[in-house]
């Protein structure tokens, strides 16, 4: 996840500044491929939240089960509720952000007025957005250890439960070959 999030996030802040380029530059292009750039930018942004929330969703609960299992301390799958919690606000901030950007931006593009609010959102965003995913990073780093720790646990518990069943079973192909053998 991590390899993942950081290419996407990567993307994303290029985009970003190359949609703020296209706009700068919009003697030489077009206005509308400055407005389809924006658009992509926020979907790629709304993707990348939800990609983060449902990651955090579906650990959380491979998380609680496996605590569940092994009948064990709950404090690991508190914790990383609270480092959920957090990257829920952050997700709050960048799509706040981004509607900022994206109200001003066609505020601006009807009106052909209010271009420094525009811009003053955009550098906002770009801001929210760039402190947001290093943040999320951190996050996603922090519970995926979290996670990989109660999962290594967790498979040692079963290995030591299933060990003694294992031996104590008798080998059933070897003894219906020796059944069948004359």
């Amino acid at each position: 996840m991590r390899r993942v999030f950081l290419c996407f996030a990567a993307a994303q802040l290029l985009l970003f500044v190359g949609t703020g380029v296209v706009g700068v530059a919009r003697l030489e292009s077009p206005p509308e491929r400055h407005m389809l750039l924006g658009i992509f930018t926020l979907l790629l942004s709304c993707f990348i939240q939800v990609m983060v929330f449902t990651y955090f969703t579906v650990t959380g609960k491979m998380l609680g089960q496996a605590l569940h299992l092994m009948k064990t301390d709950i404090h690991p799958l508190l914790e990383s509720k609270r480092i959920k919690r957090g990257v829920t606000r952050l997700l709050a901030a960048t799509v706040l952000s981004l509607l900022a950007v994206t109200i001003t931006g066609a505020i601006q593009w009807r009106s052909n007025r209010f271009a420094e609010i525009h811009w003053t959102a955009v550098v906002v965003a770009l801001a929210v957005h760039a402190g947001a995913y290093y943040v999320q990073y951190s996050s996603i780093v922090l519970n995926s250890r979290l996670l990989g720790e109660i999962l290594d646990r967790y498979t040692a518990m079963r290995k030591r439960r299933e060990a003694p069943d294992n031996i104590s079973r008798p080998n059933v192909t070897a003894l219906q070959e020796s059944a069948n053998t004359p």
